[in-house]
């Protein structure tokens, strides 16, 4: 199911993995990424993966880049990537967030990105330990 947000959509799979695309110049904040975490927080129990679909050009704020990604059920990031920018950034995020040891990995949407991405997501949250309190 795919949902509207101001800033861009968000589609849930039936496997944990919620694809993120933002929309074109918008800038994520905090006020974005608390959004993005209160609906994954409503909509998947347990382990999840994200899938961010990099074919729009968007920014983050400093301060999002620090927050982005810090549930503790998130598993995995295949971002699909569709120029230089998107791997450059894709990059600059693991190594901002190095210390953190967030599981991300870009893939190159003219490679067959999406479907390589989402295997990868799949095989991740099966080889992931469960967590899965639901509240």
């Amino acid at each position: 199911m795919q949902y509207q947000f101001d800033f861009g959509h968000i589609k849930v799979y039936p496997n944990n993995i919620v694809e993120l695309r933002i929309e074109n110049g918008v800038t994520v904040d905090i006020e974005v990424t608390e959004q993005i975490d209160f609906f994954i927080n409503d909509h998947i129990c347990g382990n999840f993966a994200l899938l961010i679909n990099k074919i729009n050009d968007y920014d983050f704020t400093f301060e999002a880049k620090l927050v982005v990604a810090s549930d503790e059920h998130l598993v995995a990031i295949a971002a699909i990537t569709y120029n230089s920018k998107g791997k450059d950034e894709t990059n600059l995020f693991k190594k901002v967030r190095e210390m953190d040891n967030i599981n991300v990995k870009a893939f190159d949407a003219y490679d067959l990105g999406r479907d390589k991405a989402i295997a990868w997501l799949d095989s991740e949250l099966n080889n992931a330990f469960i967590k899965n309190e639901c509240y």
